[in-house]
């Protein structure tokens, strides 16, 4: 580690996502030599904590970008932005995109946790992607059971209203208080409502029928888990959460029983395996944890595979990771 620490830029300092990797890095041992949050103009907030001091938030620049060695990118970004980040990776300054602006195609490598693999590709690329937070759930369970011959998952992804980020989780207040009081609801980011109801989709549709999103968290996981196009498919339904995950998952796979699975949950880092029905196999029970809940795990009527539940913070996921990867970076001497 450089004696007198590390620059760090986090884009999108004030957004849901933001704010937790502000909160995870704070956590962290990395020491930092300069700490820039940065934001778009539109944003209220000027100022933020961070480790006990105040700092002002600014805009994404190249005078900001010359001064770090890592940049997380935690909330979409301009084509203008798009093009700074890119050439800031291409001058040597390490980019984690955590919302997806650089697209399939561009030679990014997959970055979950501290992968060496997938870091060591960072030497060529200077940019990496690390997985939304469908994926690393589906990552999580699927890891934990590879071992035991794991083939396929598949199942149903409830969503909160915080996948649209804060303005998501506004407007489902606003819904709630406009409903109770028999007024018109707010309805620009869900605009066939999402209080007291279900979306069953929302976002890009591709011509399949099947959500964009859907499709890359399917992918994202299965790049990771090292499982054939097509192994992971999750159906992604909005509930009137205002943070939180839900999965109801079937994995199958030729050696899969109730107990080996439960065991191999029980064993594996990250996740907390519930043997019955309680609070915290709730996401809100997960709130402001970096693990994952499971329980519900029983055998398929069909004897076709194994059924289980998962739940946990779409926030606190990808921030967790995210810094994990930068831990990942500091070891292998990236920076």
């Amino acid at each position: 580690m450089a004696e007198a620490g590390y620059g760090i830029c986090v884009t999108g300092a004030t957004s849901l996502l933001g704010q937790e990797v502000l909160g995870a890095l704070a956590k962290s041992p990395i020491a930092l030599r300069v700490f820039h949050p940065v934001d778009a103009l539109s944003v209220e907030t000027t100022e933020l904590s961070f480790r006990k001091k105040m700092l002002t938030v600014g805009l994404l620049n190249p005078e900001v970008l010359d001064e770090v060695d890592m940049v997380l990118v935690a909330a979409p970004v301009t084509d203008e932005e798009a093009a700074m980040l890119d050439g800031a990776a291409e001058a040597g300054c390490l980019v984690l995109d955590m919302v997806g602006y650089r697209k399939p195609g561009m030679g990014t490598p997959l970055i979950f946790g501290r992968s060496a693999g997938a870091l060591e590709a960072l030497r060529e690329t200077g940019a990496g992607s690390c997985p939304g937070a469908l994926a690393l759930a589906l990552v999580g369970i699927g890891a934990a059971v590879r071992p035991l011959g794991l083939a396929q998952i598949r199942g149903t992804a409830m969503m909160s209203a915080s996948i649209a980020g804060e303005k998501g989780v506004r407007e489902l207040s606003g819904q709630v208080a406009a409903l109770f009081n028999s007024q018109t609801p707010p309805r620009a980011v869900f605009e066939h409502g999402l209080a007291f109801d279900l979306l069953p989709g929302w976002g890009k549709v591709q011509a399949s029928g099947w959500m964009e999103s859907e499709l890359v968290a399917a992918a994202q996981a299965s790049r990771v888990l090292g499982l054939p196009p097509g192994a992971i498919a999750v159906d992604q339904v909005l509930v009137p959460m205002f943070v939180g995950l839900g999965l109801s998952l079937q994995i199958y796979g030729q050696s899969l029983s109730v107990e080996s699975v439960s065991q191999a949950v029980d064993e594996f880092p990250g996740l907390q395996l519930f043997r019955q029905l309680e609070p915290g196999l709730m996401p809100r029970g997960m709130a402001g944890s970096s693990e994952l809940a499971v329980g519900r795990v029983r055998p398929d009527p069909a004897g076709q595979g194994i059924q289980l539940f998962v739940a946990g913070d779409p926030m606190r996921l990808p921030a967790a990771n995210a810094v994990q990867a930068l831990l990942g970076m500091i070891e292998l001497d990236l920076v």
